[in-house]
Formats: C-alpha cells, sequence, structure tokens
C-alpha cells in the first residue's frame, strides 16, 4: 500500500513504485538517497549569508552627498581645460557628420 510512512524498501506493487517519485516530486519530499550520496538539501535550507557578510563593510560613499571622487574631479577639471582651448566635445547635432551634410 501507499502510505507517506512508506519509504523506500517496502513498497508493496509496482503502481506504487511508479507513483513515489511523482508524490515526491508533487509534495517537495526529497528521496532517500543510498551509498552515502549528499544531496545539498542542508545547504540549501540554511539561511543566506550575504546580508551578514555585508555589515562587515562600511557603507559605499558614493551615496554621501560630500563625497567627491578624485578620477571624476580630475576629469572634469581636463574637460574645463578643453572646453576654454576650444578643444572640447561639440554640441549635439554639430559635430563632423552634420558639418558634412
Amino acid at each position: 500500500c501507499l502510505h507517506a510512512t512508506d519509504r523506500g524498501g517496502e513498497m508493496s506493487t509496482p503502481l506504487a513504485k511508479l507513483l513515489r517519485p511523482v508524490a515526491d516530486r508533487i509534495f517537495g519530499n526529497f528521496p532517500v538517497l543510498t551509498g552515502g550520496v549528499r544531496s545539498g538539501r542542508k545547504l540549501l535550507m540554511k539561511p543566506l549569508k550575504g546580508p551578514h557578510i555585508l555589515s562587515w563593510y562600511p557603507p559605499k560613499l558614493e551615496s554621501d552627498e560630500f563625497y567627491k571622487d578624485p578620477k571624476i574631479e580630475r576629469r572634469m577639471a581636463k574637460v574645463q581645460i578643453l572646453k576654454r582651448r576650444g578643444k572640447g566635445a561639440p554640441k549635439k547635432g554639430q559635430g563632423k557628420r552634420a558639418q558634412r551634410k
């Protein structure tokens, strides 16, 4: 007979043997593995470690309104120098392609 407590060895009918994998899939049961094979079920049931590990690090400075990234500041200063010399990027719609037409 097919019972929830019937696992593995004493399945009585061929129908029960056919229905066991289907029932396991439907009800979320894990089949009993033999031969010492690990299934990974315990690992998947544990809570995630990501939020805990993120708490070890300080918050990112980009979210701070007073923080200025030195790389961005250097690039902006270079763009300003190039614009003063007339070497900056053209305004939208006034580049090489627009001058050809």
